[in-house]
């Protein structure tokens, strides 16, 4: 009698694991196949817009840093625009994107997070590099918009479909093949989105914004690492962050 109200208790629970090992498994197989899908779309439209496009209103500045940053090892962009470095993407005249700094020498006019963050891409593959890069950013974001979904309680089809629509019907699509840094704002976004509607949160304090360097305009790496900056400043805008604080209940949480 003992072993069978045993084998009664446990067999729920066996039945319970498996329904859960069965919902991940479809979860995991329809998000691949909504990645496979986005990501046939993103490398077409790449690998024509690398082949027939030339980089469009401020791409080419962006690229001009990261090369500044590859063959120099500075942010003196003057160097690449006089040596003409830029025409191995750029095969064009350009105006220089910089403007003279606290000691007279030319800045960037644009951030340089985006050129820093794609650094290695651009040192491997130049522009089809960066491009490759953008790719799996844009892919990154549609997986975090299709896991967002999940956690919203919506079904696994319906957020397959928003999914899609993410990758193929908004500007992802048309980002995921140009050289700025919007894509991985959004792919910040989005995940920050995901942690606010996690069941369970950690307990550690979690910093969602990006380094100061990343969005810093007219101002160099030293500055930006030595100085404290002020909502006034170059750099104001990374000082605010995200930090979940979380109190004795769920439904009590405070989020500051």
């Amino acid at each position: 009698m003992r072993g069978s109200s045993v084998t009664t208790v446990a067999a729920p629970e066996t039945d319970q694991q498996i329904g859960t090992a069965s919902t991940h498994l479809g979860e995991r197989s329809t998000l691949v196949l909504l990645l496979l899908l986005s990501a046939l779309t993103m490398v077409v439209l790449a690998a024509l817009r690398n082949q027939l496009v030339l980089p469009a209103g401020d791409e080419p500045h962006y690229l001009i840093m990261s090369q500044a940053l590859e063959r120099y090892h500075s942010l003196d962009l003057q160097r690449v625009y006089d040596a003409g470095d830029y025409t191995e993407f750029y095969p064009r005249p350009i105006w220089p994107h910089t403007s003279p700094g606290p000691n007279g020498e030319p800045l960037p006019w644009h951030g340089i997070g985006g050129p820093v963050l794609w650094l290695v891409p651009f040192a491997l593959g130049g522009r089809a590099g960066v491009i490759a890069f953008m790719v799996v950013i844009s892919l990154l974001i549609v997986a975090n918009v299709f896991l967002l979904a999940r956690a919203l309680g919506v079904s696994t089809r319906t957020a397959f479909g928003v999914g899609l629509a993410f990758a193929v019907g908004t500007p992802i699509l048309t980002y995921s093949s140009m050289s700025f840094v919007e894509p991985i704002g959004a792919l910040v976004c989005v995940y920050a989105l995901r942690l606010l509607h996690t069941n369970t949160l950690r307990t550690a304090t979690c910093y969602l914004s990006p380094p100061a360097w990343a969005c810093c305009r007219g101002c160099t790496l030293d500055s930006c690492s030595s100085r404290r900056y002020s909502s006034r400043s170059c750099c104001g805008g990374c000082a605010a962050t995200v930090r979940p604080a979380a109190t004795s209940s769920p439904q009590s949480r405070l989020w500051r």
